[in-house]
């Protein structure tokens, strides 16, 4: 006799699967919810890890850009601006010729020295995109100029660099009262006006990338770049420990550090 016969004569009939009822697919989709919820946070810093190497692996490069150019004239610190006319008066003259166009025969990362989105000198935290930026004043890269030389006349020998593992060259930069979304060229150091202006923007988990005279790159809050020393030689010949520059702890050139 076959089983199905067999079942027959039983009465026997398979059970039915009930379906979920509405509280469990409830249940199910609240633990769903929970888990994106601890997930997503940790997606995202994931994310801006990987965005935090890309833009200090564009540092650099910009630092190796500045090391070449040094080592053609290792008399003189690169300055700000390489167009003669530029001097104390008037660091901006003759823009084409600011920090990134003098790094850039060294790394080749612009198409031309006006073009104000390619290459590395645009952070990829910055939350305006490359095509949103018109200006080549306004990348997220600032130099400082204000200790390192505007350029023209105004040049710093290297001699004068006693630390260079703790004097910053570039730093992000960006403008932080919402007035416009942008950056600058110039890293404008605690003492400067514009420092209230500008400053790190802290786009890397709340830290920002500083390139270093000798090419290293570090990740700082924006707090520690903006650090006061408590006493020391200020200005970039020296100066007195009362001097204008006292508390641009990391942009001077001197110490203590």
């Amino acid at each position: 006799m076959s089983r199905k016969r067999i079942r027959s004569l039983v009465g026997w009939r398979p059970r039915r699967r009930a379906a979920f009822t509405l509280i469990e697919l409830l249940v199910v989709i609240a633990i769903i919810a929970i888990l994106a919820a601890m997930l997503l946070p940790s997606l995202g810093r994931a994310r801006e890890t990987a965005r935090k190497a890309a833009c200090s692996n564009n540092l650099r490069q910009i630092g190796m850009g500045a090391a070449m150019y040094e080592s053609e004239d290792s008399r003189y610190i690169m300055p700000f601006n390489g167009d003669p006319r530029a001097s104390r008066g008037d660091p901006w003259a003759g823009g084409d010729l600011l920090w990134f166009a003098l790094v850039d025969p060294y790394i080749q990362q612009l198409r031309k020295a006006s073009e104000p989105n390619v290459g590395v000198y645009f952070c990829p935290s910055s939350p305006v995109p490359k095509s949103a930026i018109s200006n080549v004043l306004k990348r997220s890269y600032g130099y400082n100029a204000t200790y390192l030389g505007p350029g023209g006349l105004d040049v710093v020998p290297l001699s004068k660099l006693e630390f260079p593992t703790e004097t910053i060259r570039v730093m992000e930069i960006w403008r932080i009262d919402g007035v416009e979304q942008r950056g600058t060229a110039w890293a404008f150091p605690p003492s400067h006006p514009y420092s209230q202006m500008y400053q790190p923007p802290g786009w890397h988990n709340g830290r920002s990338n500083v390139l270093f005279c000798d090419g290293h790159v570090e990740t700082w809050e924006t707090a520690m770049i903006l650090a006061s020393a408590s006493g020391g030689r200020g200005g970039r010949g020296g100066g007195t420990s009362s001097g204008p520059y006292l508390s641009d702890h990391w942009f001077r050139l001197t110490g203590p550090k």
